[in-house]
């Protein structure tokens, strides 16, 4: 076995070159230009004229372009194609001559003793040139385009000379296809995008301004979202008599549907009259909305709190949210316990919730801390979970400060997952009370 040395061949050299060059186009018109500075170096051909025929006249076409070697040679620069494929209505529609009766039928064709000086058409281009390779060139079973490649001699060229022409021309529009999907594409992406983070944007306006200067209470929170809109939420109601309304909610799934969710539930809740009632009934008005609204399996959990400073109290119900966690000082050591009770189904499943508020004292440096499934759902690169476990580690540490809570689970989250993505939003509010 040996390897047969193709360097001496100046035309493999020129169609790897081109092929490559091709490969790496991001527009058609620049691929064109390439193929139509290089391909004529190969081949001996003198001019091209691209024709697309027009659906239900046999014998009109329009010409998308015409690139005469001869000017090439002269040091002219090849012209940008008319009309990329399937956007060619703009071009005047042309009928008869050589053109029309070749592309009667889907058959490759080679022409021989050509005399096209008087042609309607190519008269002015072609009338010296003696011979044409006519390729189809395809989409599924359709011809799309025909290629008109002349040249000089008036005899027949060689076969392979034709077959090589029928494959490169439908590999450029293969190409040509395939960039204008591209452009197509990154053109939906962009306006996607930019949809997205005007949602994200409206999205963020719906969380407060700035956290509550309550006395007593010290609060901190994290709001990061997996995509550019979140259906995370949290909120705060300032109520009678100093009392504080406290509110996390997490909407299924995320994105943009999450939080056009999320915006309709902002809305629900802040149109309830009465937050200083028992938040159990809050939670039944807001899922008697959703409800109503008809989510199509789309739901919403919630946990909602009424902070009393006098009483030192918190009452609370829950709508298949994550438990919060209390961290106390008792200590030492100090303890971690859950507020499990009140809970109910998630918001917008059932026609009514059931359950009813629970009420929880708290006490002088106790810390509160509410968040959403994404922290504790947050996977490693082996797919485990960050854990309630962890959670709760990094409060039995943080020393009852809702700041350093807050950074240190967001830190502890971040090593946890590396540098992959949020795949889930993750809110975070912290409520520390003091003395």
């Amino acid at each position: 076995m040996h390897r047969v040395d193709l360097s001496n061949s100046a035309t493999t050299a020129l169609l790897h070159r081109m092929v490559k060059e091709l490969s790496a186009a991001s527009d058609f018109d620049g691929a064109f230009k390439t193929f139509m500075t290089l391909f004529p170096l190969a081949r001996p051909l003198e001019l091209f004229v691209g024709v697309a025929p027009v659906e239900g006249e046999p014998d009109a076409y329009r010409v998308t372009y015409v690139v005469d070697v001869r000017d090439l040679a002269s040091g002219k620069p090849v012209p940008s194609r008319f009309a990329e494929l399937g956007r060619e209505q703009a071009l005047p529609i042309c009928r008869g001559g050589f053109v029309a009766e070749q592309i009667r039928d889907q058959e490759i064709k080679l022409v021989v003793e050509l005399d096209l000086r008087s042609d309607p058409v190519l008269g002015d281009q072609a009338r010296d040139l003696g011979s044409c390779f006519v390729i189809p060139t395809f989409h599924g079973s359709r011809v799309v385009e025909w290629a008109f490649c002349f040249s000089r001699p008036r005899q027949a060229a060689p076969i392979q000379a034709i077959e090589s022409a029928l494959m490169t021309a439908n590999f450029m529009t293969m190409l040509n296809l395939q960039l204008t999907s591209l452009a197509e594409v990154q053109r939906l992406n962009t306006a996607l995008v930019s949809e997205y983070e005007e949602i994200g944007r409206l999205q963020r306006a719906l969380l407060p301004e700035r956290l509550p200067s309550v006395p007593g209470l010290e609060f901190a929170a994290s709001y990061m979202t997996s995509d550019r809109a979140g259906g995370d939420y949290y909120d705060f109601f300032t109520l009678p008599d100093g009392r504080l309304g406290i509110l996390v909610a997490d909407a299924s799934g995320h994105g943009a549907a999450a939080a056009t969710v999320m915006a309709m539930f902002h809305a629900i809740v802040h149109s309830f009259a009465d937050h200083a009632a028992r938040p159990h009934a809050m939670l039944e008005y807001a899922n008697a909305r959703l409800r109503h609204a008809r989510l199509d399996g789309s739901f919403i959990t919630a946990f909602f709190g009424v902070y009393d400073p006098g009483r030192r109290s918190l009452d609370y119900a829950s709508a298949g949210h994550n438990p919060p966690r209390l961290w106390r000082f008792d200590g030492p050591p100090p303890s971690v316990e859950s507020l499990d009770g009140a809970g109910s189904p998630p918001l917008g499943v059932l026609d009514s919730l059931g359950g009813a508020s629970e009420v929880i004292e708290l006490r002088a440096g106790d810390l509160l801390l509410l968040y959403t499934d994404g922290v504790t759902e947050a996977f490693s690169g082996r797919r485990e979970q960050f854990g309630v476990h962890r959670l709760d580690a990094i409060l039995a540490q943080a020393a009852g400060d809702p700041h350093r809570v807050v950074e240190a689970i967001c830190q502890g989250v971040r090593q946890h997952t590396g540098a992959g993505a949020r795949e889930d939003d993750q809110t975070l509010v912290a409520i520390a009370l003091r003395k």
